[in-house]
């Protein structure tokens, strides 16, 4: 019995990211106002997803997919921590992870702090995989570990933001917010998820939520600049964030690197507009030091300032849609230095495909001891380094000119 216990104190994440009894259900809709969506703006929805705007009034040209920015002093790569940056977790039908390359899961294995947004409402909820995600759009907590678990990423070094268009569809922010609460602070809540942190929710006395990365404190704030479903004092909005003093709070909390991550501008859009464009580099000069947006489902450009960066959209993970230009998948990568400024950043691009003949092995073991196997199998997709798609059709080539156009080689 000893042994047993000083072994899951040794492999945390196996315990805790495994799937848990959960019941399956489904969770009643709560009456809600909702914004109505145009018959014209659902057309252009739809037509962007395939075809993504080009449109860059503001001549944009975006920063290299990889750098090592001068911090002043002779970099120690051995003690920067490095944050590893997503942009929307999207849920999937009958609840499938894609099988994962193991490249991808050795970058988030690596991270010292994961963070990025839940792009849906979470249910207290065992995997459903039946899921139809076209008429009940949602990530069960099952779904989460399950991503976690094929990902290799360890739940304690994950941040996740709730602030999105989606937190509220059906009136599910309250489950939402309970469902990503750590069991640590809800005791028999053994559906919640035992992530390290969820921020977006409405500001309260602490403007910002602090974690200590091995002796780096950084300080997370999420947002939400678009709203499906309103719901007054639930999550952040822009003026909560455009109104406070930032370094102030920085100098009150002892912070060493402040992110951001809001959700914003427009879907489909590979530049953002010009209000976004300038929002980012108001929010830098105001004290954050990362900026990383979502929303717009494609990626966006990144802008770099000093040892300060904007990330206006990494697409996202988990592809729901079948069109090309958005199956791409990227993970942002920061190597930060004792004092809070990056040293060293890089975009690592995937794709998502449909299972290979070849495909990837369906289970590998995690560095921490976990199997890295999709609970919800079997799936029909798989993500591999954009290097492995085939060009047959051109596939590859169009994927790598739109990293091109957003991020000059």
């Amino acid at each position: 019995m000893r042994a047993l216990v000083v072994g899951l104190l040794a492999f945390p994440s196996l315990a805790l990211a495994q799937q848990q009894p959960c019941q399956l259900r489904q969770p009643s809709d709560v009456s809600v106002s909702c914004a109505p969506v145009s018959a014209w703006d659902a057309l252009s929805w739809t037509y962007l997803a395939f075809d993504p705007s080009e449109s860059n009034p503001l001549a944009i040209r975006g920063v290299q997919p990889e750098a090592v920015l001068p911090t002043g002093s002779v970099r120690n790569p051995a003690t920067e921590k490095r944050i590893v940056l997503f942009g929307d977790l999207m849920p999937m039908q009958k609840d499938s992870i894609p099988l994962v390359h193991q490249e991808l899961r050795d970058l988030f294995a690596s991270a010292d702090l994961v963070i990025g947004n839940v792009e849906s409402p979470v249910y207290r909820s065992a995997l459903h995989t039946s899921a139809n995600q076209s008429t009940d759009f949602h990530a069960s907590t099952n779904f989460i570990r399950s991503f976690f678990t094929q990902y290799c990423i360890d739940p304690h070094e994950v941040v996740l933001s709730v602030a999105n268009n989606h937190a509220n569809d059906h009136g599910r922010w309250p489950e939402t917010v309970g469902a990503l609460i750590p069991e640590s602070q809800e005791p028999g809540q053994h559906c919640a998820l035992p992530v390290r942190g969820v921020v977006g929710k409405a500001a309260g006395d602490e403007q910002v939520d602090v974690f200590d990365v091995g002796g780096l404190r950084v300080g997370v704030v999420g947002w939400t600049e678009v709203e499906n479903c309103p719901r007054a004092n639930a999550w952040r909005r822009p003026a909560q964030v455009l109104n406070t003093d930032w370094e102030r709070v920085k100098a009150e909390r002892d912070l060493d690197l402040l992110i951001g991550v809001p959700h914003w501008d427009r879907q489909f859009h590979f530049f953002p507009s010009v209000e976004t464009y300038v929002r980012g580099e108001l929010l830098i000069e105001a004290g954050f030091d990362v900026i990383a947006g979502s929303h717009p489902s494609v990626l966006q450009p990144g802008r770099v300032f000093d040892n300060r960066m904007v990330l206006y959209s990494l697409s996202s993970v988990n592809v729901n849609f079948s069109a090309n230009a958005t199956n791409a998948v990227f993970a942002l990568e920061l190597n930060v230095d004792a004092q809070g400024r990056i040293a060293r950043y890089k975009l690592h691009p995937f794709a998502q495909r449909k299972v290979s003949a070849t495909n990837l092995p369906a289970s590998v073991r995690c560095a921490d001891g976990r199997v890295a196997t999709d609970l919800a199998r079997p799936t029909e997709y798989e993500i591999v380094p954009l290097r492995e798609i085939s060009n047959t059709w051109g596939v590859r080539d169009r994927l790598q000119r739109a990293i091109d156009l957003t991020w000059p080689r």
